[in-house]
């Protein structure tokens, strides 16, 4: 099977496009560099506007993530465990977000379904090119860095 390259604003556009796959209320497109994602609903767009990274420098190229909503009023989620819990909803990736009281501080555990996600990349490890990994990894390349937040699979007993 011939391979061929894939730029890593295509491999961003994909790891968007796998995390909200099961979405429908999420459309994922790629518009040259950019990665533009469309949401039916203001509150769930205004939610996965504060959590996705916005901005990807690969060399000279500069990658956008846009979230674009539906028109409607905005109703901010308050915290980051809120913030999740609105922009997945509808989403089966997602198993639950926990919050937890610390001695070190207040602690987010965003939880995801224990399953493989595969995506088409230039992986050349893969007889089929395609990247194999977790929701939680996913998500550490695609949404922004806390360090009260984590990302982690589902046990799934």
């Amino acid at each position: 099977m011939p391979m061929k390259l894939c730029s890593p604003w295509i491999k961003l556009y994909r790891e968007v496009q796998a995390m909200f796959e099961k979405d429908e209320d999420v459309t994922v497109v790629l518009d040259e560099y950019d990665v533009r994602v469309y949401v039916k609903t203001q509150e769930k767009a205004d939610a996965l506007g504060r959590l996705l990274n916005y901005e990807y420098k690969f060399g000279n190229v500069v990658s956008h993530v846009h979230v674009l909503p539906a028109n409607g009023e905005k109703k901010l989620a308050v915290g980051e465990d809120e913030q999740f819990k609105v922009a997945f909803e509808g989403n089966s990736a997602l198993k639950e977000v926990i919050p937890v009281s610390s001695p070190i501080g207040d602690l987010v555990y965003v939880i995801f379904n224990k399953e493989v996600v595969q995506y088409r990349n230039d992986d050349l490890g893969d007889y089929y090119g395609n990247c194999s990994t977790l929701y939680q990894e996913i998500a550490k390349d695609i949404f922004i860095s806390r360090p009260n937040l984590f990302y982690c699979t589902d046990i799934g007993y």
